[in-house]
């Protein structure tokens, strides 16, 4: 079985209009290039988003560019990710859908095992085990609020960390796609 989340643009994944709009989870997850997109004057568009949340650690709150858009929600001082041209993307073709954002995204994280700060989904305590639980709390939150009907997407934006060392860099693939079996297995068989 291909173990590849789905590739594409922006909502490239999978998502199609519906008469039922379902709600968006989306997953930003990886080191810097996640955590933060861009760091300057914050585009008006991703000012005037709306049906947007982010996990805060306890509860999705109101997903503001530039403010709570950091590394679990936190306040990171003008940065952005990814998440929100893709919010943009999901205001423009599909309004009225709310996008709920979940995101462990912190700078130099390699993929390999490395203890201190890694992806590996093996390593105790680390990035992969913070994704898994944001992600169940951040699930029991939506249920406890009604929201049932959820597609999932995924956003990884990683690599750097690994590639400046050979044997991280030979072995990334085979990392990857491991990473790729235990994110299906343990935090989402459903994310495009």
């Amino acid at each position: 079985a291909n173990n590849r989340i789905s590739k594409g643009g922006v909502l490239g994944g999978g998502l199609t209009p519906s008469s039922t709009l379902t709600s968006i989870l989306l997953f930003v997850a990886g080191q810097s290039n996640a955590r933060k997109a861009g760091t300057s004057t914050i585009p008006t568009k991703y000012t005037t988003v709306t049906d947007a949340y982010i996990w805060n650690g306890s509860a999705f709150v109101a997903y503001v560019c530039g403010t709570n858009s950091g590394h679990q929600g936190g306040s990171d001082s003008g940065v952005w990710g990814s998440e929100a041209e893709f919010i943009y993307q999901v205001n423009q073709n599909y309004p009225g859908r709310k996008v709920y954002v979940v995101k462990e995204a912190v700078n130099g994280q390699a993929l390999a095992t490395v203890g201190g700060g890694d992806w590996a989904p093996t390593s105790s305590g680390e990035r992969f085990a913070g994704l898994e639980a944001q992600t169940t709390a951040a699930r029991a939150w939506l249920s406890g609020q009604g929201v049932s009907s959820i597609t999932e997407v995924v956003a990884w934006n990683q690599g750097e960390a690994d590639v400046n060392d050979d044997t991280q860099s030979t072995n990334y693939n085979a990392n990857f796609d491991a990473f790729l079996v235990a994110f299906r297995s343990r935090i989402s068989a459903t994310a495009k």
